[in-house]
């Protein structure tokens, strides 16, 4: 049973908005999502409030998901999520070649 329609899932991650330069991840933002690339690997990315995550890697079958709490502690969150983001993107995707 397919819960959200494949052409929806195909909207929502293809840019709406081009970014530039706003973040380190990549070409531009869809429906709720940033979309990334790091070198061949072109991935899907969900930031939620207070340190969750869901970072996604298509062509891999990769799948990472993260939920905290990082309330308050913003210095040491944002520092968190970077460390956390160069692990995967920069790690755990060239190792799955």
């Amino acid at each position: 049973m397919q819960l959200v329609p494949a052409d929806y899932l195909t909207a929502a991650t293809t840019a709406k908005i081009a970014n530039g330069d706003a973040t380190d991840f990549g070409p531009g933002y869809g429906y709720g999502f940033w979309l990334g690339k790091n070198g061949a690997d072109q991935f899907v990315l969900a930031q939620g409030f207070g340190g969750q995550f869901i970072f996604i890697e298509p062509a891999k079958d990769l799948v990472v998901v993260a939920t905290s709490d990082w309330q308050g502690h913003s210095d040491t969150a944002n520092q968190t999520f970077d460390d956390l983001y160069e692990a995967i993107a920069g790690k755990v995707l060239p190792a799955m070649e």
